[in-house]
């Protein structure tokens, strides 16, 4: 395994872990998202993934789909390849790119902080044919 591989995956496991433990707070009738029927109060138990999807020369791709496995939400990258999928659970989720004409890429252990915002970077290469699916370090 390569040194950034194991780096990321510590730090997936470090976020989780601090996310959950932030959940302890506030319970009752309507756990930790606030007091019942008080919508203004933002969901504690939830974060999100924000990144940008390019190609291998760190080209932006417009129009490319992110998605979260276990599903809970997508989100189409813009002009500039950004996207943000907000209000995902906390976890661990697998982050899958596809485009058409690009090979899908999936980014696994990506770890979901209450109130925090996980950063990714997503690299789709043009797709051949002879590959169709890949994920980092193959």
């Amino acid at each position: 395994m390569s040194r950034k591989f194991i780096y990321f995956c510590l730090t997936a496991v470090i976020v989780v872990g601090l996310g959950m433990a932030g959940c302890r707070g506030k319970t009752g009738p309507a756990g930790p998202q606030g007091e019942k029927g008080d919508p203004g109060t933002p969901a504690v138990d939830k974060g999100s993934i924000s990144g940008r999807v390019t190609d291998p020369s760190g080209t932006a791709i417009e129009g490319a789909t992110v998605e979260t496995s276990p599903a809970t939400s997508s989100a189409t990258t813009d002009s500039s390849g950004a996207f943000t999928i907000s209000n995902v659970p906390i976890g661990v989720y697998s982050v899958i790119a596809r485009k058409s004409g690009y090979v899908v890429y999936t980014l696994s252990g990506v770890g979901v902080a209450a109130g925090g915002t996980t950063l990714v970077s997503l690299v789709l290469t043009p797709e051949s044919p002879w590959v169709r699916e890949q994920s980092p370090g193959v």
